[in-house]
């Protein structure tokens, strides 16, 4: 088993620094394409994965994001292009769903939006766009935004995304963002097992597999994994192949 590692972890972040035991590594995994028989179970369990403080910091204490919403917003995600998403369940009970990743594939683009960008409001209207690709009103769009500090999720998303184009500038990779596993299936081996596949998607493209917006709590978990932290990015992780040449940062840029 690998060794323990730690890193300081914020005051409402949960610990995530122990690798998974070989006799809680859960059998018979298999992954799919999300669609929409998973998209109530991905929305309830979407709030309940991730750190309280994410929620606390975005959303007003009166109020919350719904199930329903949260449902329509995954739904959006499920067309977007360039981004696969995808559940880890059990053969034979595919019904069962245990975690979900989405994957923004390698695209020369630079200015791809998050996959899951369907928290930030300009990508209503631009962008992404899902206000035209699912062909919401203004009446919905404005009701699945209510009660969130939207000015806030605005800035941080903004943010995260010029972090990545001043890495990556033109250069294609892929990048992994979101993943949630609901806490009864952590510690099982579900989110090492959807990582491979962005491992499989950066090695068939000769592209890096991009970590961006990670939690202090992950961090852990992806060393083990073999993703390396970026000097001077602190929400931002990176995975090379073995099949391109390793990078570093330069002036900010990620240089070969």
């Amino acid at each position: 088993m690998a060794e323990r590692i730690e890193v300081q972890v914020p005051d409402g972040y949960p610990p995530m620094c122990e690798p998974v035991k070989p006799e809680n590594r859960a059998e018979n995994l298999v992954i799919v394409a999300a669609s929409d028989k998973y998209l109530a179970a991905m929305a309830e369990s979407f709030e309940k994965s991730y750190p309280k403080a994410i929620f606390d910091m975005i959303t007003k204490p009166s109020e919350k994001t719904y199930t329903a919403d949260t449902v329509k917003r995954l739904s959006a995600t499920l067309g977007a292009p360039n981004v696969t998403m995808l559940v880890v369940t059990t053969l034979g009970n595919e019904s069962q769903f245990m975690g979900c990743a989405a994957f923004l594939k390698a695209v020369l683009t630079p200015s791809n939006e998050h996959p899951m960008h369907i928290f930030r409001p300009s990508a209503f209207h631009r962008g992404h766009n899902f206000k035209k690709l699912m062909s919401w009103t203004d009446r919905e769009v404005d009701e699945m935004h209510k009660g969130m500090n939207t000015e806030l999720l605005e800035t941080i998303l903004e943010h995260q995304q010029r972090q990545r184009e001043k890495l990556m500038g033109s250069q294609p990779y892929v990048m992994l963002g979101p993943i949630w596993v609901p806490n009864e299936y952590r510690s099982r081996g579900v989110s090492s097992k959807l990582i491979s596949k962005g491992f499989d998607m950066a090695r068939d493209s000769r592209v890096p597999l991009l970590l961006s917006g990670v939690f202090p709590n992950a961090k852990p978990a992806y060393l083990h994994l073999g993703f390396e932290p970026l000097e001077g990015y602190d929400d931002l992780m990176i995975w090379f192949p073995q099949t391109i040449a390793r990078g570093k940062v330069q002036d900010g840029r990620l240089v070969y």
